[in-house]
């Protein structure tokens, strides 16, 4: 049953991704034909072809109570999960009770507070005794507080650069918004293949993420669908330098930066400002950067100023799924100007069909081997070793970052 004691039904489900299909943005279900609730518990799906994520995807989408949905919904919201929405204040906090018409075990608390604060304001309320868990950025995992432990997760969470691969002067969207595409520095191969090379991961990881990390080399490393033929020794600056001398890249005028054509290889690199892992990520990329002859400018600013200018502009990116979805987001030609999918416009036709087969694959295995030859098929793919053409430099794969607990029986 829903919080409010309505039962579930597969009319709900039917309505909720009716809206979700009419919508077409929140979520991608171009490919189903029909939806059609039989009867209270079963519904029904129509695709127009095999789609090997649909199911997985499916975990994504909560399902809506079709009678109550409506404007003004979002501040209070009715679920069917083991916790109710008591209170939401916009960007304030959200405060949960249980749901007493949970149908699973009983939830192990009573009542959760969540507080929506920046990442110093989190760590002052911890010291103040005001938080029982926060979670911190690496660079706070160091910091002792009175009552509190260290507690660190794996995750398939990952950060690394977004690279634009036209040059500047194209156009595009992104969100429904008409915005400038391209870069004529980053959309050299040999630029972005020099980073993938040059960048030393581990550094990064043991400097930006204080050691709690790994390094990265796809969205999908760990996973079943991640091709180890994409792992190669990074921290090569010799082989970097050499990379981009091949292409054309020199220092002319001993300032230490390459040129090319009259070019200079430089360009600026978007970060959250309030975002502190993003923010060190982006400098140490840059102090590395310097090493291989590649001046990057480091700039904080908002979300929204990220998604006005991020397609033309590199961005310090992130993602991380349980299931291989996001890759075809992140790399397809269909995906362009699709929300904020595929923001360095990156285009591959063998890249393309290897992301089609996957879709389409009607098994996991046979989906799973398309999913690989997309990343790297021996001659090319979007995660490949250096000169393969690998779209953007992979940075740093971080464990979830650090949380604090407070011990059982502490105040606060």
């Amino acid at each position: 049953m829903f919080s409010n004691g309505d039962p579930v039904t597969a009319h709900d489900v039917e309505f909720t991704y009716t809206l979700l299909k009419e919508d077409g943005v929140q979520f991608d279900l171009g490919f189903v034909d029909r939806i059609r609730a039989i009867d209270d518990h079963t519904i029904e799906f129509t695709l127009t072809e095999p789609r090997s994520t649909f199911v997985s995807q499916l975990t994504e989408i909560p399902i809506l109570p079709g009678d109550h949905y409506g404007e003004g919904y979002s501040a209070d919201p009715i679920g069917s999960g083991p916790y109710r929405v008591v209170d939401y204040p916009d960007g304030q906090q959200l405060i949960l009770e249980r749901n007493p018409h949970w149908y699973g075990p009983t939830p192990g608390f009573d009542k959760l507070t969540f507080l929506f604060l920046t990442e110093d304001a989190a760590l002052a309320a911890a010291r103040a005794g005001d938080v029982d868990v926060l979670y911190v950025p690496p660079t706070f995992a160091g910091q002792k507080l009175p009552g509190m432990s260290l507690h660190r997760f794996e995750s398939v969470d990952s950060r690394g650069l977004s690279l634009p691969t036209l040059p500047a002067g194209a156009s595009g969207r992104i969100n429904g918004k008409d915005v400038e595409v391209g870069n004529d520095v980053t959309a050299d191969p040999a630029i972005r293949q020099a980073l993938n090379l040059g960048l030393d991961r581990k550094a990064i990881v043991d400097i930006a993420l204080q050691g709690y990390g790994r390094p990265a080399y796809s969205l999908a490393d760990t996973l079943p669908w991640f091709n180890e033929e994409t792992v190669f020794e990074d921290g090569d600056v010799e082989g970097a330098r050499e990379l981009l001398a091949e292409a054309g890249w020199v220092d002319e005028n001993g300032d230490g930066i390459v040129e090319k054509d009259g070019l200079t290889a430089s360009f600026t690199l978007l970060h959250p400002a309030d975002d502190n892992l993003r923010s060190d990520l982006a400098l140490v990329v840059g102090e590395q950067a310097r090493e291989l002859g590649i001046d990057i400018r480091i700039k904080g600013t908002s979300w929204d100023g990220i998604f006005v200018d991020g397609k033309a502009n590199a961005v310090t990116w992130g993602g991380g799924r349980h299931h291989p979805h996001q890759l075809y987001e992140m790399y397809s030609t269909e995906e362009h100007n699709v929300g904020y999918n595929n923001m360095p416009h990156y285009s591959n036709e063998q890249v393309d069909r290897a992301l089609e087969q996957a879709l389409a694959a009607t098994t996991q295995e046979e989906a799973n081997s398309w999913w690989k030859r997309a990343q790297w098929d021996g001659t090319t793919g979007f995660a490949g070793p250096p000169g393969g053409g690998g779209r953007a430099a992979g940075v740093a794969g971080a464990d979830r970052p650090p949380l604090l607990r407070r011990r059982r029986g502490e105040p606060g």
